[in-house]
C-alpha cells in the first residue's frame, strides 16, 4: 500500500513538492532551530527562505514554510540602470501595477536622489563613522558577547544575477565560522564604540532573551534597561556599519553623538525605534527605501536584527507601528538602576525591514498592512 504525501506547488514553477515534517529532535540534524529563518531546496531546485513552524494539529512536529515573496519572483524589476542597483520588491503580482502608478514613481524617485546624496558624501575606503580614509578593520556585528559568535550561515542579493536576470537573485548560503562580520569602520572608532557602548548594549540582550519568544509576538513586554543613552549609542554604531556610506557625513549631529560619549542632545530628524525579536535570525538591510502603497507616502529605513533586538533607524517624522521610539534615549544622562521600559515583540522572518508579519501571514502572502500591530495591554 502506498501513502500519497501531501504537496504544495513551487512557489517558482508551480511543480507540486513534497511538505515536510520533522520531530523536534531532529531539527538540529537537519540544522534548523525552531522558528529560524533557512533555506529550503526542494527536488525542482528552486530555492526559496523558509521558516521552522509548528506543524498543525501535529504536536512536537514542524514543518517548512516558504516565504512568499522571497523566490525568484519575488520582485518585478524596471530595465537596470547603469548608476547602480535599483529595484521594486513587491507582493508577487503587484510589479506591473507599481511601475504604472506615477504618484508612486514620483515618491520613491524623491527617495532615491536623496540615497543617491547620502553615498555621494562618502565612499567604500572611508570609515563610515569618523568619515576618514583610514584602514578598516574586521568587527562584530552586533558583538560575540552580544550573542554573534559561533558558526552561522548567511547569504545576500547578487548584485549582477539580479541585474541579469531581472529578478531579485540570492547567493548560495555562505558560512561565518565565528559570526556575522563587516568591515567598515576603522580601529579607533571600532574600539572605542565597543569599550564604551558594548557592555550596556550586551546588559540589554541578557535582560531581552527571556522575553524574546513567540509565544509574546505581537505584546508589549516590560523590561529592565541600564544605561539607555549608552544603548542607543551602541545600536547605531552598528546600523551605521552596516548601513551605506555617508550616512554620519548627511547628518553630522549623528556622528557627533557617537564619537563623544557624554554628548547629549536631540535625534532629530532621525528617530530611533527598538522592538524584541520573536524568532532566531538576523537580517541586515542598510538604507532602503520603503513606500506604502495605500497611504501614498514614503520614507528611508535602515534596519538590523539580531536575536533578541531589533532596530530602525528612519531619516524622517513616520511613524513605525510596532516598535518603540526611543530616540529620547539620548537626551538622558547614563544610568546604573534599570528603568522599566514596554518593547513590542514582533516576527523578523523576511528581509524586509519594517515586515512583522507572523509565519503563518508571510506563508498566505497577506501584504497590506505588514507593519507591525500589536495587542492592547
Amino acid at each position: 500500500m502506498f501513502l500519497l504525501r501531501p504537496t504544495r506547488p513551487c512557489l517558482t514553477c508551480g511543480e507540486p513538492i513534497p511538505i515536510e515534517r520533522t520531530p523536534t529532535a531532529l531539527l538540529p540534524a537537519l540544522g534548523w532551530r525552531p522558528y529560524e529563518v533557512g533555506r529550503l531546496r526542494p527536488p525542482c531546485g528552486h530555492v526559496h527562505a523558509a521558516v521552522a513552524y509548528p506543524a498543525a494539529a501535529v504536536p512536537g512536529w514542524w514543518t517548512f514554510l516558504p516565504l512568499v515573496g522571497t523566490g525568484p519572483r519575488a520582485a518585478v524589476v524596471p530595465a537596470p540602470r547603469p548608476d547602480g542597483l535599483d529595484f521594486w520588491a513587491a507582493a508577487p503580482g503587484m510589479g506591473a501595477a507599481i511601475e504604472q502608478d506615477t504618484d508612486l514613481q514620483a515618491i520613491m524617485a524623491t527617495l532615491q536622489a536623496e540615497l543617491g546624496h547620502i553615498r555621494s558624501l562618502s565612499d567604500s575606503e572611508a570609515c563610515r563613522l569618523c568619515g576618514v580614509r583610514a584602514p578598516l578593520t574586521e568587527e562584530h556585528a552586533p558583538s560575540r558577547a552580544a550573542g554573534n559568535a559561533g558558526l552561522i550561515f548567511g547569504g545576500r542579493i547578487d548584485d549582477a544575477a539580479t541585474k541579469a536576470t531581472g529578478r531579485v537573485t540570492w547567493t548560495d548560503d555562505v558560512p561565518a565560522p565565528d559570526g556575522a562580520t563587516v568591515q567598515t569602520l576603522c580601529a579607533p572608532c571600532n574600539k572605542t564604540s565597543g569599550r564604551r557602548y558594548n557592555p550596556a548594549y550586551v546588559a540589554l540582550v541578557k535582560a531581552a532573551e527571556p522575553l524574546a519568544r513567540p509565544a509574546n509576538a505581537g505584546t508589549h513586554c516590560q523590561i529592565g534597561v541600564v544605561n539607555r543613552p549608552l544603548v542607543a549609542k551602541q545600536a547605531l554604531t552598528t546600523l551605521v556599519a552596516t548601513s551605506q556610506p555617508g550616512l554620519t557625513t548627511r547628518y553630522r549631529h549623528l556622528r557627533d553623538f557617537l564619537e563623544r560619549p557624554g554628548s547629549r542632545g536631540h535625534l532629530a530628524p532621525l528617530r530611533l525605534w527598538c522592538h524584541l525579536v520573536a524568532n532566531p535570525g538576523a537580517w541586515y538591510t542598510g538604507i532602503a527605501a520603503t513606500v506604502n502603497r495605500e497611504q501614498r507616502i514614503g520614507h528611508l529605513v535602515a534596519s538590523f536584527a539580531f536575536w533578541p533586538l531589533g532596530w530602525l533607524l528612519t531619516t524622517d517624522q513616520a511613524a513605525v507601528q510596532g516598535a518603540a521610539d526611543v530616540s529620547d534615549w539620548l537626551e538622558i544622562g547614563k544610568h546604573s538602576t534599570p528603568v522599566m521600559v514596554a518593547l513590542p515583540c514582533q516576527w523578523r522572518v523576511t528581509p524586509y525591514p519594517i515586515d512583522f508579519r507572523s509565519p503563518n501571514e508571510v506563508r498566505r502572502g497577506s501584504w497590506p498592512g505588514h507593519q507591525g500591530r500589536v495587542h492592547p495591554g
